[in-house]
């Protein structure tokens, strides 16, 4: 089991943050990580279950039906 391990200061650079904002996020959206000792580790698979989280949903496609009537204007 040879698994590479990222730091917090690495993690923040692939994810293009900074590494304050690395901690926020890590508190705020529990990430999951590894702590050996003091130290805190990110696998490639927390990686990649941080994007998951992160990742947003494109809107649903509207269909291109009927424009709703237009409110005739009060004379």
């Amino acid at each position: 089991m040879n698994q590479q391990l990222y730091t917090i200061v690495e993690v923040s650079d692939l994810l293009k943050i900074t590494r304050s904002h690395a901690y926020r996020l890590k508190k705020s959206q529990t990430w999951p990580h590894i702590m050996l000792g003091g130290s805190l580790r990110f696998t490639s698979g927390d990686i990649d279950a941080i994007q998951a989280m992160n990742r947003k949903q494109p809107p649903p496609d509207k269909s291109p039906g009927r424009r709703p009537p237009r409110i005739p204007k009060r004379p």
